[in-house]
């Protein structure tokens, strides 16, 4: 009698005629998956005292232990930290976030030649020359380093007239002006490049894209930037009266035509600190002596008014 179609009788003589493979492949992948130790006695693993570590491990994420005399942060590592914080840096949250750059800059403590603080200081000269909107913020952040400046921070590379190595405040002040002087006397003449003669608006507009252009505007930008941020570090007792009038001095000082740049800066610059000067007791005669020199300038042939 024939079995029947699909029935138990006929299933198990077809699985009985062919090899068990189903059991074959469970063995080879519990074959692939064993542990290639399995039965072998395993030590514990011994930690290196030369092997790398991430500089995450045992450390808060906060920068309270970045200045440990073991563990100072390289250059690179400063510059990424403080761009970033400077990047962030608002008005509403300014207390936050300069004392985490304040206590990056303590680290200068553990060296001997300020490194880390000049670092600071040029990180924060590049942001307000760039960002001339903010100056006034950046003026004030330089106002709280010199006043929070630690005596321990010193340079044995400067000293004073009595060969005394400069510290804390004084050092802060001394890095200070000479970052002023470097970026003022660096100046920044360089000239926006014209479309030739008889070129369409199509190659203008390739002049107004060339590298050229664009390092020239940037220059321009900076000079402007500078101008308003060490007006604004006078504004707060970090300059002298003096220098200032060393700076609009050299700006109305020129020979021929002025460069359209300088006089854009000198406009800016009387801006932000002319009352000051004015103000001051010897001051007047001096302003009145620039503003005729501005005059000249005003009525020399093809000159932009103020």
């Amino acid at each position: 009698m024939g079995s029947m179609p699909h029935s138990p009788r006929q299933s198990s003589r077809r699985n009985a005629s062919r090899p068990n493979t189903i059991n074959a492949k469970a063995e080879a992948q519990a074959a692939k998956n064993m542990p290639l130790t399995q039965g072998l006695k395993i030590d514990a693993l011994q930690t290196s005292s030369t092997g790398w570590k991430p500089l995450s491990v045992g450390k808060s994420s906060g920068p309270s232990n970045l200045a440990t005399p073991s563990n100072l942060m390289d250059p690179a590592m400063v510059q990424r930290k403080v761009k970033a914080a400077l990047n962030k840096m608002t008005p509403e949250n300014f207390d936050r976030i300069s004392d985490q750059i304040l206590e990056i800059a303590a680290q200068s403590k553990e060296e001997t030649d300020g490194r880390t603080l000049r670092q600071v200081i040029q990180l924060t000269f590049e942001k307000a020359t760039d960002e001339a909107h903010w100056a006034s913020m950046y003026a004030k952040f330089c106002k709280k380093m010199l006043e929070t400046m630690s005596s321990d921070i010193r340079d044995e590379n400067i000293k004073d007239r009595q060969g005394n190595v400069v510290s804390g405040g004084a050092l802060f002040r001394k890095y200070l002006l000479n970052r002023c002087q470097e970026e003022f006397e660096r100046g920044w003449k360089l000239q926006l490049p014209d479309p030739k003669e008889g070129e369409d608006a199509k190659g203008g507009a390739a002049v107004l894209l060339s590298d050229e252009y664009y390092l020239a505007a940037a220059a321009k930008r900076r000079g402007l930037g500078l101008v308003q941020f060490i007006g604004e570090l006078y504004k707060l007792g970090m300059l002298t009266e003096r220098i200032m009038h060393e700076c609009v001095r050299k700006l109305v000082d020129y020979s021929g035509i002025p460069d359209e740049a300088e006089v854009e800066s000198l406009s800016k610059l009387l801006r932000t600190i002319g009352g000051n000067l004015d103000a001051a007791e010897k001051g007047k005669p001096m302003m009145d002596a620039y503003f005729q020199r501005i005059q000249s300038m005003i009525d020399l042939p093809g000159q932009l008014d103020f």
